[in-house]
């Protein structure tokens, strides 16, 4: 594995990486930086949009974290201040 590294200097283009906030007790998480838009499907998104959530809300960048379904937005506070890239797969 590599060493963390500050999530400034992380990748922002939908890359998944490691990420961890030891502050608030994280753990080590398969995050990314994207937009909800960029994994959902429309029919994901409206019925969404049909349960109350903002349109606009599904364009707007920040970090998700997978899980074992879908993903999840972060809340501010569980954003990742450490990160390193993804390890090599098995050959």
């Amino acid at each position: 594995m590599g060493e963390w590294q500050p999530i400034e200097t992380a990748p922002r283009n939908g890359t998944a990486i490691l990420g961890c906030n030891p502050t608030a007790g994280t753990g080590t998480m398969l995050v990314r930086w994207a937009a909800a838009c960029d994994f959902l499907t429309e029919a994901e998104i409206d019925i969404l949009v049909a349960e109350g959530a903002d349109p606009k809300s599904f364009e707007t960048e920040d970090w998700f974290a997978a899980d074992f379904a879908t993903g999840c937005r972060l809340q501010p506070d569980c954003h990742p201040t450490l990160w390193q890239p993804l390890p090599e797969p098995p050959k």
